[in-house]
């Protein structure tokens, strides 16, 4: 049995909440927690007076398991040699908070004493493996609460870190040089305090002077030790939730949580029978919604889609009223949507698989013949309507998601089953849209791999389903009531009895975005990997690869199997070309030995890779049947399936992760430096993190590739200290590289302020006559 927190609400209310119930439920997190923590707890109380050395430490991996995990680092060891150099490390001296990444790791060091000369270590000290304890329990009940609500683990780090920093009657500077060194300290003041991209960008003596002002400006408080006061932390931590909200806020908006009693259908029939009740609830709670009340002062200002995404309140609330307020897409993607509308069957909108686009842009119109709408006489108030729907239904998915789907599911399908689109565009817009094609693959009972078919094989297993349940094999029976209900309550059914169907291949878990979320997917990637690889559907395209590919002799047979030639596609990064099968089949029976084969011309190194493993085109043949073959491409295959998968909630995060594992691989190659940053710049995934973390634009892709390479290689001496495509050999550098990207990507969709235009064309020709070019290195 493992322990879930209570949190009813979010925001301020929530923290509240917590607080007054903070010892209630760590007591009762005391009594669940997992027996693998008891047990490393328990060796680590016999056994950690015998570490006399940071070597005895990590040579222990139970014993630094519980250590790390007591400090908030925990349980991935980044190196035995970084730990170890970290433990007997100094944490004497003004200046030791300088030799650690962050505060966690001096904590750490400090608490152990291994590196400081004037103490003995104190793993061996009456008392130490009691506080050891004590701080494992504390992380692991934040660790709980951050799976519920990421803010409130938040709250309760920055709690606890700034209570204690509090305590330590640092001076002025040396105080907020602490916090500034805290990762849970500096991410709540960092939001709280409006502290954006510039304050990143400073040097660490202007951040120290920025962080005091801030604190002072909103606070009062000019020294840390004033956040010894409980109230003033409370202050500093609402500034936080106001400003770090994403989605609805439920708690601010006034409205109690939705009555969900039961489950399944029971839930549902009790849910369908107070409906109308619980929203008219809603609607009075939101009557007065700070939000809305803002969009309808400043719509009707907004006549182009570029005014909607330049006010963050607006496309805010916009994507809310839409159901998109989880996706964070980029404003130019919201802008691109909009601007095009949907009168014209090829614009973007219309391009785009899940219909919530198309219908954000048919109710905006800025794109369409008639034009905007948000003047016209009534037009907040039914945007208001749609938001409260969304608001509703979001405040029910709260109490259990499943319920949340069911309402969706039975709004959005009458909507469609009465448009008249006809059958096809009907069922494909269906399809499109994530919740309406969840809840169809389990009321019709359909394949676990649904979800990874292509089109044209998910539209035939729904027309087989629908004719079975509904007689019909499109969605017209849909627009009858008592339809939708039964397909909503075969879905509850089947959610109920296989949970483990929801999310297809086993979902990786990213609940943060940005650098928390990186940080939180390398703490958990080997159990997120295992999980994903032991997903039914994922063992069952595996079983198939190992027991057919040996069969395949050509490139056309490979064509004849799509399961093998997704996982073959997959493999090596070349999932989203499947449906280009004669390019592909051309471009591995032609192999690569002739220079003249079209995968031997590509730039894409993908296609040259593949074709070389094959080896269809060849003088060595075929290599499928060859010992060792699947094993290789099957490594590939779960490393890469596992990306799209966290690229499936977070597209960053995939690229980061693929950026991880390939630039490694390259560096293991006995290629030229030419040769090396080429073949960097001409692989999508990797190029689009370069890109990002260097901060170049999208025109750079334009220029001269020689031009490109020397661009990116005085950029990256400037940021790693070496202009060698090797230096990504170093574990250290190609994470520093991924969060310069992922903190640049998240500054570029959170909304701050855009640079000036042609700034960022202007810093690369800078950055050309820096290395030596001039303007003429980019012409």
């Amino acid at each position: 049995m493992s322990f879930t927190p209570i949190l009813p609400y979010g925001g301020s209310d929530g923290w509240a909440y917590l607080k007054k119930t903070l010892d209630a439920q760590k007591e009762k997190a005391d009594l669940l927690l997992p027996t693998l923590n008891e047990i490393d707890l328990a060796h680590f109380r016999d056994t950690i007076a015998t570490a006399d050395s940071a070597a005895d430490l990590v040579n222990d991996r139970q014993n630094l398991r519980v250590a790390m995990r007591a400090f908030g680092l925990g349980d991935a060891i980044p190196s035995e040699a970084f730990v170890t150099k970290m433990l007997e490390t100094s944490t004497l001296g003004a200046d030791a908070l300088d030799r650690f990444p962050d505060a966690r790791w001096f904590e750490l060091s400090k608490a152990f004493g291994f590196g400081d000369a004037a103490a003995s270590p104190k793993p061996s000290a009456p008392g130490f493996a009691d506080d050891i304890a004590t701080r494992y329990r504390v992380a692991q009940f934040e660790e709980a609460v951050g799976a519920a609500d990421p803010a409130m683990r938040a709250a309760l780090a920055f709690d606890r870190a700034v209570s204690s920093l509090a305590e330590g009657k640092f001076s002025e500077e040396d105080g907020w040089a602490r916090a500034l060194a805290d990762d849970n300290a500096l991410r709540v003041f960092r939001t709280a305090f409006g502290l954006g991209a510039s304050f990143d960008a400073q040097p660490r003596e202007a951040q120290i002077k920025t962080l005091r002002e801030a604190a002072e400006a909103l606070t009062g408080a000019r020294k840390v030790d004033a956040f010894a006061d409980e109230k003033l932390r409370d202050a500093a931590l609402k500034l936080y939730f106001d400003k770090a909200k994403t989605g609805f806020n439920l708690a601010s908006l006034g409205f109690s949580r939705p009555k969900v009693t039961g489950e399944g259908a029971t839930a549902w029939r009790f849910l369908q029978s107070s409906l109308d009740t619980q929203q008219a609830g809603f609607a009075r709670a939101t009557a007065n919604d700070a939000e809305l009340r803002y969009f309808a002062r400043k719509i009707a200002d907004a006549t182009s889609a570029k005014d909607l995404v330049a006010d963050e309140r607006l496309l805010k609330t916009a994507l809310e009223a839409f159901g998109l307020g989880d996706q964070r897409p980029t404003a130019e993607f919201v802008e691109r949507v909009l601007a095009g509308g949907v009168d014209d069957p090829t614009s973007f909108a219309n391009s785009l698989a899940d219909p919530r686009w198309r219908e954000m842009a048919a109710f905006f119109g800025y794109g369409d013949g008639q034009g905007a709408r948000v003047r016209e006489f009534g037009f907040a108030e039914e945007f208001a309507a749609r938001w409260r729907i969304a608001g509703f239904e979001e405040a029910v998915g709260a109490q259990d998601a499943d319920m949340r789907r069911a309402l969706i599911f039975d709004r959005a399908m009458e909507t469609i089953a009465n448009s008249g689109l006809g059958r096809t565009e009907e069922l494909s817009r269906a399809l499109g849209h994530p919740t309406l094609s969840l809840v169809l693959q389990g009321a019709l009972d359909l394949p676990d791999d649904f979800s990874t078919r292509s089109a044209s094989d998910q539209t035939a297993l729904v027309r087989e389903g629908l004719r079975a349940v509904t007689g019909r094999d499109d969605l017209s029976a849909l627009k009858q009531e008592r339809v939708r209900e039964d397909l909503i309550r075969r879905y509850l059914s089947d959610a109920t009895a296989r949970p483990e169907r929801r999310g297809g291949l086993g979902q990786p878990l990213i609940p943060l975005g940005g650098i928390a979320g990186w940080e939180f997917l390398q703490r958990t990637l080997p159990e997120q990997r295992a999980a994903f690889e032991a997903a039914d559907s994922n063992r069952r395209e595996i079983d198939h690869f190992r027991a057919n590919i040996a069969k395949i002799e050509t490139a056309e047979d490979l064509m004849a199997d799509r399961r093998l030639l997704s996982v073959a596609l997959e493999a090596f990064g070349l999932i989203d070309e499947i449906d280009k099968r004669a390019f592909i089949e051309q471009a591995l029976a032609g192999g690569t030995e002739d220079p003249r084969a079209l995968a031997a011309r590509l730039v894409d190194p993908r296609y040259r890779e593949m074709a070389a493993a094959f080896g269809f085109g060849d003088a060595k043949g075929a290599q499928t049947g060859v010992d060792g073959f699947a094993d290789m491409v099957l490594a590939r295959y779960r490393a890469r399936a596992f990306e799209r998968a966290v690229g499936e909630t977070d597209e960053t995060m995939r690229l980061g992760l693929n950026f991880d594992r390939a630039a490694e691989a390259l560096t293991r190659q006995n290629i030229s430096e030419t040769a090396g940053w080429f073949r960097l710049l001409g692989d999508p995934p990797m190029r689009s993190v370069l890109e990002g973390a260097l901060g170049l634009p999208a025109e750079f892709s334009q220029i001269d590739i020689e031009k490109q390479a020397e661009v990116v290689r005085a950029r990256v001496q400037r940021l790693l200290g070496s202009d060698s495509f090797r230096v990504f050999a170093d574990g250290e550098k190609r994470d520093a590289m991924i969060r310069q990207f992922l903190v640049r990507e998240q500054i570029a969709s959170g909304g701050t302020a855009g640079p000036v235009p042609g700034q960022s064309a202007l810093l690369i020709l800078q950055s050309a006559q820096g290395a030596g070019g001039g303007l003429n290195l980019l012409l």
